[in-house]
């Protein structure tokens, strides 16, 4: 393969991050009914009226948002090719990302599916459909620390690219950083059930997650730069 054409496609992955942007908060968030979260401390009755009452609607948001969640791993691979140039020879913060994103993307395609399992059946036990909700949230969040290892090392190794023209700017570095932090935060959902810290309280219910899209987005800014801008070198050689 030309080199051309594989910058061709580093910039079509680094693409897929706008559309995971974009499509994933629509389809999880708003179709699906994702956002905001279901509170733990709902009944067995409540969550069946509501899942049951918008069927249709979760079940496509969800279906479509598993699909979505696959633009993760393309996205995942450009990252993971430009930390690589940046790191150099035994990069274990690239690999350490690398293994983080691909379980990140398993969560974000399993997840939804577990979402709409709940409103799949309409003769569901109100019991049972509050089960497999509670089960998507605690799994969805629960294993946080694989998108935090991502976020944290991502960010490290952009903060370590000392050429003149980073690829990275230092705020997204640190920003990257943040957000891998930021997702402690869901660690208490279980055991806290109302107030800021509870799964839909303002803190753990939106800061995390608007963290997560802002890292990606803005990483994904800088990727579609630097792809474009290695194509025009090429060019001009």
């Amino acid at each position: 393969m030309d080199k051309q054409t594989k910058l061709r496609f580093e910039l079509l992955a680094a693409w897929s991050g706008v559309f995971f942007v974009v499509l994933y908060p629509i389809f999880w968030a708003w179709i699906g009914r994702a956002q905001p979260p279901l509170s733990f401390a709902i009944t067995a009755a409540e969550a069946a009226q509501f899942y049951l009452s918008q069927k249709d609607q979760i079940v496509l948001g969800m279906a479509v948002a598993a699909i979505v969640g696959g633009l993760w791993i393309p996205w995942t691979g450009q990252l993971t090719v430009v930390l690589w140039r940046i790191e150099g020879d035994a990069p274990v913060f690239t690999v350490t990302q690398l293994i983080g994103g691909v379980l990140t993307a398993f969560a974000l395609v399993f997840c939804p599916i577990a979402w709409l399992m709940p409103a799949f059946r309409s003769d569901g036990d109100p019991q049972v459909i509050r089960a497999f909700s509670d089960y998507a949230y605690l799994t969805f969040n629960g294993t946080f620390i694989i998108s935090t290892m991502q976020a944290v090392a991502a960010g490290m190794v952009g903060l370590a690219d000392k050429r003149e023209e980073a690829v990275f700017p230092r705020w997204v570095c640190w920003l990257a950083i943040s957000s891998g932090l930021s997702f402690f935060v869901v660690a208490a959902t279980p055991f806290v059930h109302t107030g800021p810290l509870a799964l839909e309280g303002w803190f753990a219910g939106w800061i995390p997650g608007s963290m997560f899209f802002l890292w990606c987005a803005t990483s994904t800014v800088y990727m579609i730069k630097d792809a474009g801008r290695r194509r025009r070198e090429l060019v001009q050689d």
